[in-house]
């Protein structure tokens, strides 16, 4: 099947303590296949994976939901990256927050 496919694909990787990702939740299927491995590489509440996602992305829900159904835990975070000292009026704001999701199993 395809889903052993990717279990071996990944045994190499064993059990890692922490998963790090960054702006990777770019569509559906994307957001459907990251929470798949998820499920396959979280098997202890001691590992934790963190993403980070552009504050705009629109697919943080939907990967929370697919998460949540594999039983995995989602908790969400508001982290902003850097502020200006001076306002720059050209500038939008949401550019420089980002979203942390914390991923665990439940």
């Amino acid at each position: 099947s395809k889903l052993m496919a990717g279990q071996e694909a990944l045994a190499p990787f064993g059990q890692p303590d922490i998963i790090l990702a960054a702006d990777v939740l770019l569509n559906e299927a994307a957001a459907e296949q990251i929470a798949r491995v998820l499920q396959i590489l979280l098997r202890s509440p001691t590992q934790v994976a963190y993403f980070m996602d552009p504050y705009k992305r629109k697919h943080r829900k939907s990967f929370t939901t697919h998460c949540q159904s594999l039983g995995l835990s989602v908790e969400e975070d508001e982290i902003v990256t850097w502020e200006p000292d001076w306002d720059n009026y050209l500038e939008n704001d949401q550019e420089w927050v980002m979203r942390l999701l914390t991923v665990r199993v439940a």
